[in-house]
């Protein structure tokens, strides 16, 4: 339980308004979300996670009666980074997947278009011949 953990006065309401600023994170209408946090993705239970894993943490609440603490929302956004370092990964390794899929897929089917263009090529005589000579007035 967070009240055992801290060691400042626990206030529920404090805690809410840490959890409604926190909101502005995933975004609205207005202010954009985060790159990787989409209220539809879950965002919510890593925003609350990191939050109950920060606050033992800090020496009081993040919103200070409508005033942003700068320091303890970086202690915040740090803890936060490191689920952005893994999801950015994640992603980089199913892009990855995909590009290795989608490249091999692409080379069978270049081999393939290449026996196609192969099997009927037509072999193409040049003739070498003098260009027309240009007019007087280019």
């Amino acid at each position: 339980m967070v009240q055992s953990e801290i060691a400042f006065p626990f206030d529920l309401e404090r805690i809410i308004d840490d959890w409604i600023f926190m909101g502005y994170l995933l975004g609205n209408d207005f202010i954009p979300h985060l790159p990787n946090m989409h209220i539809h993705a879950e965002s919510t239970l890593y925003l609350w996670d990191t939050y109950h894993v920060v606050l033992p943490q800090l020496d009081g609440y993040i919103n200070e009666f409508g005033t942003l603490n700068l320091e303890r929302f970086h202690i915040f956004l740090s803890e936060l980074s490191k689920f952005d370092t893994s999801w950015f990964e994640e992603r980089e390794a199913d892009q990855r997947w995909m590009q290795g899929k989608h490249g091999a897929r692409m080379a069978r089917e270049l081999e393939r278009l290449g026996k196609v263009v192969k099997s009927t090529f037509v072999r193409l005589e040049i003739v070498d011949h003098d260009p027309p000579e240009r007019p007087a007035w280019q």
